[in-house]
Formats: C-alpha cells, structure tokens, sequence
C-alpha cells in the first residue's frame, strides 16, 4: 500500500445524504432508508459555547498527570479528518492523514483544515501520547466531551441560581423555558375553560408579516453623493436592524393575565378609545373595510392579513408559467399568509392592532364578538432577566438566552390538539382490530413482525396559556 493509499476513503461520497435505519427485529432483511437534504447543515463546535479561557478545569484535572503545556494544547477547538476515517483498520494507522484528506465531503469537498491547524493537530498526536490513529479519535472524544462537560456543569448552574431548576431535568430548552417563565413571573395565569374562547384565541392566531419593501429600486439624493440632481428631491435611505423583537414585545405590552368574559354590552367605540395600557383589554372579531381611497397609499404594506389559500386568478403571468413549466397544480389548498386590499369579515385580532388600523383609515362596520380579559406587563421581569444574562454573557452561549425568550412564548401558544398517540405494535390481530377504530390515524408497517400505529386523541387537557401566543 502506498504512503497516501492507505487514507483513501473507502465509501462512494454519494451516501453522505442517505441516513439507513434498520429495525431492532434480528431477522429483518429489510432497512429502511430516509433520504434528507444535508446541504444547509450549522454545524457547531462545542469550543463555540465555551465562556472563557477559565472554562477548562475538568479538563486540566482529566490529564493532571501530563504536561500541563501539553495539555493546553487541546484547549479550543479541536480537529478531526471524519471523511477520512471510515474502516477500523485506519485506528492503526501511525500518523495523522496528510492534509488533503482533510475534506468536507458534507457540504463544500473541500480541504477544511488551515495549515496551522493541520500543524496543532500533529504536535497534540506527538505530544499526548497517541500511538496510532485510535489514540488520537479516542483523545479527540475525550476533549470534546470534557469540555461540553464544562458548559454543561456551568448552563446548570445558572439555571439553578437563575431559575431554581435543574436543566438537566428537562429534555429540551423550550421545556425548561416553559416551566422558567412561569416560576419567575410569580403571576397566576388563569386557562380559558371555554370554548368559545378557546375558539376566538385560536382564530387570532395568524402570524407576522415580514417583507420587503415593494419598489425594486430606490436610488437616494443627496448632495454629497456623486450622482445628485439638484433639480429632484432630496432624499435618502433607511436601513433598521431590530433583534429580541419576542422578547421587547412580551416586555413591554401588556399580556391577556385573567378574568376572560365574553362582553355584550362594550361598543366599537369604547374598544377604540381603550389605551394600550389599560387595565382590561379585549380581543374582537370585526367585519373590516379598506377603503378605495387608500388603496395607494398601503399598497405596498396592506393592513390586516389573512390566512387562506391563493387563488390562481391572483398569480401573475409569470408564476402561471413557471407552474406550468414545472408541471405543479395551479389551485392549492395550503394556507398562506396574504396581505390585500379585500374586505375582511369575521376579521379576529387584538385591540391594540385595530386601533392601529383606525388610525390608519381602516374602517370597521360590525363588531361581532368581543372577549374580554384583565391584562399586564405579567412576562417582563422573566425577559429582563434573560436580558441580563444575555448582556453579561462573553460567549455564542448568549444566543441560548435569545431563543429561550422565543421559546417561551412558543410554549405559551402550544396547541395540543394535534398531537396523537403513537406504539408499536407485533401481534396483527391487535392491528386488524383496530385498523377501523375512530381514532385510527395511519400506521407502518416495517416488517412482518412490527408495526407503528398512530391514533388520534380523544380528549385533550389544555394545559398552555394559549390566548398570549397570538
């Protein structure tokens, strides 16, 4: 074998983007395999979530009786030739690959590993002891997970100092964020116990709006730039960037808290004159109408979006003829969110929205229902505190408080009613008897020995403050 030969991979590139799943019945002949698209992968290193240059004792006290100099050396991040690595035998190997193996068949199939690096990972292989290739991954192994080890410990203990829960009792940080805001809120949520209401909340439910602004070209003019015109108007552009949007918004309005009434007797009037900051709010279902004379002036944001399906009489030419070329159907019934210029009936949304749509021109000609509901700033001391975190935080750990403020309202609008019952099943009398069941919902079969059978839920237990996710 020659000096290169013996790194050659050993595998057609071409099964990076199968993942083969075989089920646990020994007698199976058959696998099962998911296709998936590997192409858009983030693939972190655990060094990225490290706080700083102290976050190394449990790995210094791992290797206490090696050169501390040495040791040093695997503190950051670590290096390995995965795509290279694909036969046992290469554990034998006596040297690390040359560089150019080195590759990331995954997403570039280029030499990944700078030519630093390449010398960091040698002296580490020289250094500590590594006899072969199997020395060296069981070291790579032991370095990595030494030193998420580390973020591990810490993430605990600022939950617990935080919060007063233990992370690693929970499977995922929406479940942690869920139970952490509630604790720290100290605010007792009162569930809707209607339906009616569970109904309007669940009709609010529609989602943001985040576009672009129309107009494919705009070219600013102003008098220090080469190109102005001192005959034309002057004007320029505007770039904002806002982040923690969940976050700012859960702070500093006011949230649905308790006391959830349908009310009779308020009129449209009375909604649109409540200040944002009063004590009782309401969440209305409107006939709304946009007036033509407006129709210039919002055509590039209209107000009041919906969630429905697209009809074709609205597609341009050019997506009829990219359907048509691609062979897709033109009507589909697959809800978007849409902005237009329509008229809106049995419209639901938040008062604070429609008094913003008044004093935007939008007119509303019927008020259909109303739910009203005791409201308060009940979230800003639990985003604040992540605020805090977020702030002191010196590492990529500080995305984590981020997307705990997200989770957190995610929990809040957590809906159960889709969820079903699934369980493998091995006698088929049990499946043919209750393939015909009401509640069935599919099942897969997987070989002659094993089936999943998914079934619908009969009754639901409505746990989630719902009506503070719209």
């Amino acid at each position: 074998m020659g000096s290169t030969e013996q790194f050659e991979p050993n595998f057609d590139s071409s099964l990076l983007s199968e993942t083969t799943f075989v089920t646990p019945n020994a007698d199976c002949s058959e696998c099962y395999s998911i296709l998936r698209n590997v192409q858009n992968l983030n693939q972190h290193n655990t060094f990225d979530f490290i706080d700083s240059q102290d976050s190394f004792d449990i790995l210094d006290n791992h290797f206490v009786y090696c050169d501390q100099n040495n040791v040093k050396l695997l503190h950051g991040k670590g290096f390995y030739p995965y795509s290279c690595m694909d036969t046992f035998r290469k554990f034998k190997l006596k040297k690390l690959p040359p560089k150019k193996f080195w590759v990331d068949k995954i997403k570039s199939g280029k030499v990944t590993i700078t030519e630093g690096d390449y010398e960091k990972a040698k002296l580490i292989f020289e250094n500590l002891y590594c006899r072969n290739m199997g020395d060296y991954h069981f070291l790579y192994l032991t370095d990595n997970t030494l030193q998420l080890a580390y973020w591990f410990a810490w993430l605990r203990a600022v939950c617990l100092d935080s919060y007063s829960l233990d992370c690693a009792q929970y499977l995922s940080a929406p479940h942690l964020a869920g139970d952490a805001f509630l604790k720290i809120c100290h605010y007792d949520l009162e569930l809707l116990t209607d339906r009616n209401h569970l109904d309007l909340a669940e009709e609010w439910f529609r989602g943001g709006m985040s576009s672009l602004y129309t107009k494919r070209l705009c070219t600013p003019n102003k008098k220090y730039l080469e190109r102005f015109d001192d005959t034309q108007k002057s004007t320029c552009g505007l770039t904002i960037h806002a982040n923690n949007l969940y976050g700012g918004f859960m702070k500093d309005f006011r949230l649905p808290l308790s006391s959830f009434q349908t009310d009779t007797e308020v009129t449209i009037e009375q909604v649109l004159q409540t200040p944002d900051d009063a004590e009782f709010g309401y969440i209305v279902c409107v006939d709304v109408d946009y007036p033509d004379s407006i129709y210039d002036a919002h055509e590039d944001f209209p107000l009041a979006p919906t969630r429905e399906p697209v009809d074709s009489m609205w597609l341009s030419s050019y997506q009829l003829d990219l359907l048509e070329e691609r062979h897709l159907p033109k009507v589909s019934n697959c809800n978007k969110l849409l902005q237009t210029l329509y008229d809106e009936k049995d419209y639901t949304l938040h008062y604070v929205t429609l008094n913003n749509y008044d004093r935007n021109s939008l007119k509303v000609s019927k008020l259909r229902k109303v739910l009203k509901f005791r409201q308060s700033k009940w979230m800003a001391k639990y985003i604040e505190l992540k605020t805090r975190l977020r702030q002191a935080a010196t590492s990529k750990i500080a995305e984590n408080f981020k997307l705990m403020n997200n989770s957190a309202f995610g929990k809040c609008r957590e809906s159960t009613r889709n969820r079903v019952n699934a369980f493998r099943v091995r006698d088929e009398r049990f499946l043919l008897n209750h393939k015909d069941k009401f509640k069935m919902e599919s099942f897969k079969i997987f070989d002659g020995n094993m089936a999943v059978v998914t079934t619908r839920k009969t009754k639901i237990n409505w746990v989630k403050p719902t009506i503070v996710g719209g």
